[in-house]
This record gives C-alpha cells, structure tokens and sequence, in this order.
C-alpha cells in the first residue's frame, strides 16, 4: 500500500496482478490492483474523486465508457491513473481498482511566434 493512494475500506491488494519500482528517494512505476465489494462502482469512483485531493493529487479527468471508469490525477512530476471496473468471481461481482502511477517531466511549451510588420 502506498501512503497518497487512499484504498476504498474492505478492499485487499492482489499482488500477483501488481508491480512496482523506485529508486529510494523517488517512486519510479507503480501498478497496483485491489479488489474488494463495493455496493457499486460508481461509488468507489466518488471515492477517489472526494479522496485523491486529500492526498495532493489533482484531477485532470475523468471519464465513463459502459460502466467502466478512467481517472487521472496529477501531482508535481506523477501522474495516476485510476481504473475502476467490475470482475466476475467465484462468489459473486468483485469490483476492481488498478491505480498506475509513471513519472512525467513536461517539455518546455514551445516559444510564441509573434507578427512582425
């Protein structure tokens, strides 16, 4: 579990659908899953929006495509992506979350062109 990404109570780590690295100053990748029963995804989607700016992150988007959902947050060089979808199994519906987390260093924009007479 990591310290700024909130995990909705009752839902567990599946680590053998994760993976992470860092360097021991810096968080490098990280692709974690949870699952858990949630009465529905569209609750665990207000979660994250409600949670994720308690942890500095800001959203950026947010999006719904048949039922599944896509959030992506920013803080300072990392970026999250916040995927929410249902998985069927053995007793029943299992709602899953998979957070990615990548670092990102934004080029310089380019400079502006200005008219001359």
């Amino acid at each position: 579990y990591e310290r700024d990404i909130p995990i909705p109570a009752g839902f567990r780590l599946v680590e053998r659908a994760c993976e992470d690295q860092s360097t021991g100053t810096r968080r490098l990748y990280l692709r974690h899953t949870y699952e858990g029963r949630a009465a529905d995804r569209y609750a665990v989607r207000t979660f994250y929006r409600d949670q994720m700016p308690r942890a500095q992150w800001t959203l950026v988007s947010d999006g719904n495509v048949k039922g599944s959902y896509t959030m992506r947050f920013e803080k300072s060089t990392e970026a999250c992506t916040v995927l929410i979808t249902d998985e069927a199994g053995r007793i029943g519906v299992n709602t899953r979350v998979q957070i990615i987390v990548t670092q990102e260093e934004r080029g310089k924009p380019p400079p502006v062109v200005r008219d001359t007479p």
